[in-house]
């Protein structure tokens, strides 16, 4: 009867070869840890952390009105919401020109949006373990090659530097 196919054509699903869409509607909240596979898309909010396998494929997508307040892991992840947060992209993070981010965001591959606000630092992840910047940027400290990732991404030069050594000639 059930999961049998008959002669209505009829087969139970198969949950290996599903794909699944996760949604958080605009008006839904969720507070509690989720872990999930496939696709997770954020409209409302999200007070938890947010985990996918990092072999798994998944894809979490922070809209504009979302909100995520909560560490977020997984393979690739887009943001045009707002995270208050962790950020671990273990394929790729996207950062939209609407994007607020308050947290570190740890990535192996990043795309930034001119106009984006990130209040954090960026710090290169293989995905396996935290890296010596990953320790660094817990602690507060530049972490090498990745402090020049984080103010080259909001394009201005040190302008104290500049003005000391126009002022010094």
């Amino acid at each position: 009867m059930f999961g049998k196919s008959g002669k209505s054509g009829r087969d139970a699903p198969s949950q290996k070869n599903e794909a699944g869409i996760t949604l958080i509607a605009p008006n839904g909240k969720l507070v509690g840890n989720l872990t999930f596979s496939d696709e997770l898309i954020v409209n409302g909010i999200v007070e938890g952390k947010i985990k996918a396998a990092p072999d798994s494929g998944a894809v979490v997508r922070v809209q504009g009105r979302g909100q995520v307040k909560g560490e977020i892991r997984a393979p690739r992840i887009s943001i045009s919401g707002k995270v208050r947060g962790d950020i671990y992209g273990s394929e790729l993070v996207e950062v939209a020109a609407s994007a607020v981010i308050v947290g570190n965001v740890y990535y192996k591959s990043i795309e930034m949006v001119k106009g984006c606000c990130l209040d954090g630092q960026l710090a290169y992840w293989d995905g396996d373990k935290p890296a010596a910047s990953d320790k660094a940027a817990r602690r507060g400290a530049p972490a090498g090659s990745d402090a020049a990732h984080s103010s080259a991404s909001n394009g201005s030069p040190d302008k104290k530097k500049q003005s000391k050594q126009a002022s010094a000639t």
